[in-house]
């Protein structure tokens, strides 16, 4: 009918499923440890190193605060200063 069965095992809170040797559910088991015992050393099983928070690339908040800051102060000039414009023309073209 193609239905594996395979029994799962609760190890680390992970559920393992797969070959119940020795040499396949140690690995799984010896992680678990920081003080690893002698039969992970028997077997040369490495304890799980720590991993490295990576760098973080890229702009961090208070620069791209800035950066909108500074957008929105150029834009908020731009439209005083065409509005200034725009009323200058006007009163040019009421005298004429």
């Amino acid at each position: 009918m193609g239905i594996h069965f395979h029994p799962s095992l609760l190890i680390n809170n992970s559920t393992y499923r797969g070959d119940w040797e020795v040499s396949a559910i140690a690995p799984a088991i010896c992680a678990g440890f920081s003080d690893r015992p002698k039969f992970c050393e028997d077997f040369d099983i490495k304890p799980p190193s720590t991993p490295k928070t990576p760098k973080q690339e890229g702009v961090s908040g208070w620069v791209l605060f800035l950066i909108i800051s500074i957008l929105l102060a150029i834009i908020i000039a731009i439209l005083v200063g065409y509005r200034i414009w725009v009323k200058r023309e006007l009163q040019m073209d009421m005298q004429l």
